[in-house]
């Protein structure tokens, strides 16, 4: 049996209202979304810089971040402030993690939460959940020299090739180092002084490795201060601390060296160069 519908018994209103009804219906039928796709889920690895408005507004222009494994070590020379997190999930551009706080070398915050967003190789921005100096906004640049592999003849600087020089930020004031030096006999050793108050030194000692050859990472253990007893320098007590370093340009190439480690109570960085 087959049924038809006589539209010229139709209202004009109730037909026109009728045809507009059923041609964005069909329409709808082969609609295709202009929405781009979502994004898969992104990388934060990497080596950045940026600028942050922290500690109710204070813009700090002078961030440097080691991103690997999923942690992450941020620190700012000007601020004397070293971010140390754990990136938990990452979905589509989308990140959570938390971090502790470390200022003026001592860690003041732990586990605050942090969300930001992720694009792989480009850019990164971090919101701080914490209070004072662990609270704001934190916006990083990615840099290309991270897939400037890692390799003992960047980092050496052991004769004759020259030392690494800079200031160290850690507890005490005044760190600064003119002989950091990356052994070059054993490959993994490395040791340095620095003075911290006038006929003080402090001597280090630890280990560089290199996790893979295609990044420019370096994993770093800081072991206690050695061959001493120089009273003041006994801030760097076991627990060992660790963290990442990494070879970059400076106004030369490969004549700067980021360096950023912690022990869950203090934390040691520095940017020293050669």
């Amino acid at each position: 049996m087959m049924f038809k519908i006589d539209l010229s018994r139709f209202p004009r209103n109730l037909l026109v209202l009728f045809m507009l009804s059923t041609a964005l219906l069909m329409q709808g039928c082969f609609w295709e979304s202009d929405d781009p796709a979502p994004l898969p889920n992104q990388d934060a690895s990497g080596l950045f810089t940026g600028s942050a408005e922290i500690n109710g507004g204070s813009i700090v222009s002078d961030f440097k971040g080691i991103i690997y494994n999923n942690r992450f070590l941020i620190f700012s020379p000007s601020a004397h402030t070293l971010y140390d997190g754990r990136i938990s999930d990452i979905l589509s551009s989308s990140l959570t993690a938390t971090a502790d706080v470390y200022e003026n070398g001592v860690k003041t915050q732990a586990s605050i939460s942090v969300t930001g967003t992720v694009i792989t190789a480009s850019q990164m921005t971090l919101e701080l959940g914490g209070t004072g100096k662990g609270n704001g906004q934190v916006q990083l640049t990615y840099d290309d020299i991270y897939k400037r592999g890692a390799t003992n003849g960047r980092i050496n600087s052991s004769s004759p090739n020259p030392l690494w020089k800079g200031t160290i930020y850690s507890l005490m004031s005044n760190h600064i180092t003119e002989n950091f030096e990356k052994n070059d006999l054993s490959l993994n050793n490395y040791s340095f002084h620095s003075m911290d108050i006038p006929n003080t030194q402090c001597g280090y000692e630890g280990e560089i490795l290199i996790p893979s050859t295609t990044i420019n990472i370096y994993t770093v253990l800081q072991k206690r201060n050695v061959g001493s007893d120089y009273g003041v320098c006994n801030v760097t007590t076991a627990p060992n601390y660790d963290g990442f370093s990494s070879v970059v340009d400076g106004a030369n190439q490969d004549d700067t060296l980021w360096y950023a480690v912690t022990n869950g109570t203090h934390s040691v960085f520095a940017v020293l160069t050669h």
